[in-house]
């Protein structure tokens, strides 16, 4: 298996942090499960600049559309990935205790970008981080999702199955425009369609945010890993513990902005080595000029104690 490369030296002592963390405790024993949407598991949103109000995205027999309301435009970078990680952790916590497609972003911006982030890194001004992350909440909640599964590009719904759900019903903000920090005096409030709300009541899957802090902000990173604990928790299933996976089909799911494989290979290694260095229930080999090779241990995240576990899981790794 490939040896998992050092990450780059700005983001070592957060990526060693975030390893003796996750060695040290089980996800489950530290109370770091959050959950992420099935959908996007699948196919992410773009990770950088995307002006249009429709992208469209094709992974083999799965395909996505993301259409932004105007003057909106589809959510892009690390903030909607965060927010959406955030959201829906919210809802599978809460789906026996509080069932309601209405959620409390918190009392002031400052709060909500942390919960977000897992940091107080904040900043206004023209290169601060508060108006991209204020973009891409519009963006997010202002747009409407739809995938459905089925062989070639057109839509027949005799033929496929699949759903189009609105992100966010109606939202309520009243956070201080200028004073981030200051609490207002309600708490700023989402409401999501109810699609969505179901969809990810029924199919939140499992992460650990342990390693998305210390993915972040890298979005291919972040995509690569949600990716990985979703198939291994498929796997599991159906009782396989590895996958091969040609560099085209890699490409078509992760580089659709690359023009050359060349780079989008290059850049696509050096994420998975940072995720590898947290999830390292996975490892992954290259075929050389084909593509790669990923065998999983177990999913990175178990919803029951490590002892709970069947033996074969290990056994069978």
């Amino acid at each position: 298996m490939a040896k998992r490369g050092k990450p780059p030296a700005h983001q070592l002592n957060l990526l060693a942090e975030q390893e003796l963390l996750i060695q040290a405790q089980e996800a489950f024993e530290a109370n770091a499960i959050w959950y992420y949407n099935r959908t996007m598991c699948q196919l992410a949103l773009p990770a950088s600049s995307f002006p249009g109000r429709e992208f469209l995205r094709d992974s083999g027999s799965f395909h996505l559309v993301v259409q932004a309301l105007p003057p909106l435009t589809v959510p892009w970078g690390i903030y909607p990935r965060g927010i959406l990680n955030w959201a829906v952790t919210e809802i599978v916590r809460k789906k026996r205790t509080n069932p309601s497609r209405t959620l409390e972003l918190g009392a002031s911006l400052a709060e909500f970008m942390q919960k977000v982030s897992g940091t107080k890194n904040y900043s206004g001004g023209e290169f601060g981080n508060i108006k991209p992350f204020k973009r891409q909440l519009s963006n997010l909640f202002g747009s409407r999702i739809a995938f459905w599964i089925g062989e070639g590009k057109e839509l027949d719904m005799t033929e496929t199955h699949g759903a189009s759900m609105q992100i966010g019903a109606a939202w309520n903000l009243m956070w201080h425009n200028k004073l981030i920090g200051q609490p207002g005096l309600f708490h700023s409030t989402i409401q999501l369609g109810e699609e969505f709300y179901q969809d990810c009541v029924e199919n939140g899957v499992p992460v650990d945010i342990r390693i998305i802090r210390g993915l972040w902000p890298n979005c291919m990173a972040f995509d690569i890993y949600v990716w990985l604990t979703y198939r291994a928790h498929t796997l599991m299933r159906s009782r396989r513990w590895s996958l091969d996976l040609s560099w085209q089909s890699l490409k078509m799911q992760f580089g659709f902005q690359y023009s050359s494989m060349r780079k989008f290979r290059q850049n696509f290694l050096a994420a998975l080595k940072r995720v590898g260095f947290l999830y390292q229930k996975m490892e992954f080999a290259e075929r050389e000029g084909e593509g790669l090779t990923f065998r999983f241990k177990r999913p990175s995240v178990m919803s029951v104690p490590v002892a709970e576990l069947p033996a074969s899981i290990e056994e069978k790794s």
